[in-house]
């Protein structure tokens, strides 16, 4: 019973309110001869895997609620079974382990915090780290950074500038890949093939969901996708963060296909086009602005056609 393997299968077990009397007095006797660090670590890991939309009704408002009344008593009895949300049922056995509510408070001080700003509002991290979300991007991370890593999780597209801190690495998750960083500038965003990172400033490593990584330095692309493969292109990567206020779309004699490129990764969209296309060249410059308004002007400069089909552009000779 005093595996790590055996104690995270109870734990899990404990928090979907499925452990009897029997498995709860083994598992908060086995819990008892671990490090505190133990207990920390499986709520941890239990944090990475919640998605707050998994339990309908129940949000972190009425979730803070249910702590504060936790941390006010001295007490808790295990009489009945927790139906609140599993980091709920994990204080109240923290408190019957540990003893003290003081491991609990500590543990609740990392409770996550899901921001979805305003386009072009700055947002400023626990550690300084500062945050420009897009539009409808969202960036959950933890009112303290605590541990061995700082972590936040991401959902569409956003710009870091990173507080340096060679002992704490940032970690950027999304449900396909991961950033890591020590201290840089990056743009990242999450689309439905993968995880895109580019660099303006320092070093980051992007990995995939396979274990495989590669690092990115200043004027790098890279991409993880969900088929396991990671791609890396040097170049100036400006145009990716020209969804910013007061930014502009720069082309200075792009050929057709890398233009393709950028568009495809900057508005989300795949587009398909004829190879008589290839050595054709753009210099323009353009404010950002959505697609269906950008197409025309285009079509216009390098004397083309296009039509749009649901999340598709074909491009074809006039």
């Amino acid at each position: 019973m005093n595996t790590p393997e055996s104690i995270a299968s109870l734990f899990d077990k404990y928090l979907r309110n499925q452990c009897d009397a029997k498995e709860l007095h083994l598992l908060s006797e086995a819990l008892k001869k671990q490090p505190s660090s133990v207990f920390f670590d499986l709520m941890e890991k239990d944090w990475d895997t919640f998605e707050e939309e998994n339990i309908p009704g129940i949000s972190f408002q009425k979730g803070d609620a249910v702590m504060n009344t936790i941390l006010r008593k001295k007490r808790v009895s295990f009489g009945s079974k927790i139906q609140l949300k599993n980091w709920a049922a994990a204080a109240c056995l923290a408190l019957f382990v540990v003893g003290t509510a003081g491991a609990i408070v500590r543990w609740y001080q990392t409770q996550p915090v899901i921001y979805t700003s305003t386009p072009f509002r700055p947002l400023q991290l626990p550690d300084g780290t500062q945050v420009q979300l897009n539009h409808q991007a969202q960036v959950s991370y933890r009112e303290s950074f605590w541990g061995d890593f700082r972590r936040v999780k991401l959902r569409g597209e956003a710009f870091f500038k990173v507080f340096p801190n060679k002992h704490q690495p940032f970690i950027i998750e999304s449900s396909r890949a991961s950033i890591r960083v020590l201290g840089t500038q990056f743009n990242a965003k999450q689309h439905k093939q993968g995880l895109w990172v580019a660099v303006t400033e320092g070093k980051v490593v992007l990995s995939n969901a396979q274990g495989n990584s590669v690092s990115l330095v200043k004027n790098q692309w890279g991409q993880a996708l969900d088929n396991g493969s990671l791609e890396v292109e040097s170049g100036d990567v400006q145009n990716y963060l020209s969804w910013q206020e007061g930014r502009f779309l720069q082309f200075k004699n792009v050929a057709f296909p890398i233009l393709v490129n950028q568009l495809e990764r900057l508005y989300g969209v795949k587009m398909l086009w004829p190879a008589s296309m290839r050595n054709k060249y753009l210099t323009a410059t353009s404010r950002y602005e959505p697609l269906a308004q950008l197409l025309p002007k285009l079509s216009l400069s390098l004397n083309i056609n296009y039509r749009i089909e649901n999340d598709l552009v074909v491009f074809s000779e006039k």
